[in-house]
């Protein structure tokens, strides 16, 4: 089955899921985050998703939500399988049925289909809407360090001057309360790669290498953090680093061509001056 990567965190997007990256959240409403490996019925939706039929799949969607009485943590299923097969039109649709549907839900459950929708809505290209979505979780939820990480990621990606400030206070403090609660490395990682992203947005190098080597140490296996750790490397003209983080984010996903690229690119240019940032995170089409 596709599915997204942690990141999808940020919303792990583009730099951001979708089940995988909400697991902390769906630990709290009782959810298994390997639920949809084990639904037939999701299944088969996700093969007439990637055969495109669309009327099929959302014959199974629908049938799936009777037999779970239409409850949040389905809607929120079905929203992740159809954003993780790059339909998030389907997603944003299940997301608005999920909310009229259960008006008495919980904040968290309510938050964590917020976070689906921003995720949907950042794989559509729709920084701003998801931005709006990770607001609203946030909202329910101000003290979730994953909640407070992924509004912060997503004003980085918004690129203002002034929503990079925000976005590094929401990515610090996400870090502390994560540090706080003991969480387990690969979340305290996760967030970290969020806070040394930013630093690279705001141009601050040093900060962003520190911050971003300690990230991969925490979490060694999530292709997105040595992504990121390759661009401040390549943007401190440290192109070797930068080529051997690369070819370590390939080894974790070979067909990503985001990353592909990237290493083309510094292969081309491995003497080029450091380019300007604000840089764009990796396109939705080719999350990391």
């Amino acid at each position: 089955m596709q599915i997204f990567t942690a990141r999808q965190l940020h919303c792990r997007f583009a730099g951001l899921i979708v089940l995988s990256i909400l697991m902390g959240a769906l630990s709290g409403c009782g959810i298994d985050p390997n639920a949809q490996e084990k639904q037939p019925l999701l299944e088969k939706a996700g093969g007439m998703l990637t055969a495109g039929n669309m009327p099929e799949a959302r014959k199974l969607f629908d049938q799936f939500l009777k037999d779970n009485k239409g409850s949040m943590i389905a809607y929120t299923q079905v929203c992740d399988l159809s954003t993780s097969y790059r339909h998030p039109e389907v997603a944003i649709d299940y997301v608005h049925k999920g909310f009229t549907i259960n008006p008495k839900a919980t904040a968290r459950e309510k938050a964590v289909l917020f976070t689906s929708e921003a995720i949907a809505w950042n794989t559509s290209g729709d920084m701003q809407k998801a931005l709006t979505a990770h607001k609203a979780a946030y909202d329910l939820l101000p003290d979730e360090p994953m909640m407070i990480n992924n509004l912060g990621y997503a004003y980085a990606e918004a690129h203002g001057v002034a929503d990079l400030d925000k976005a590094l206070a929401l990515a610090t403090r996400a870090v502390q309360l994560a540090r706080t609660r003991k969480a387990d490395d690969l979340e305290i990682g996760t967030y970290m790669d969020s806070m040394g992203w930013i630093y690279y947005c705001k141009g601050n190098m040093p900060e962003a290498v520190s911050t971003l080597e300690s990230a991969v140490l925490m979490n060694p296996n999530q292709a997105e953090i040595h992504y990121h750790l390759a661009m401040a490397y390549k943007q401190s003209l440290r192109v070797d680093d930068a080529r051997i983080e690369l070819n370590r984010a390939i080894s974790l996903q070979p067909k990503n061509t985001t990353l592909i690229q990237a290493l083309r690119e510094l292969e081309k240019r491995p003497t080029a001056k450091p380019e300007p940032v604000l840089a764009p995170a990796p396109s939705a089409g080719d999350s990391i």
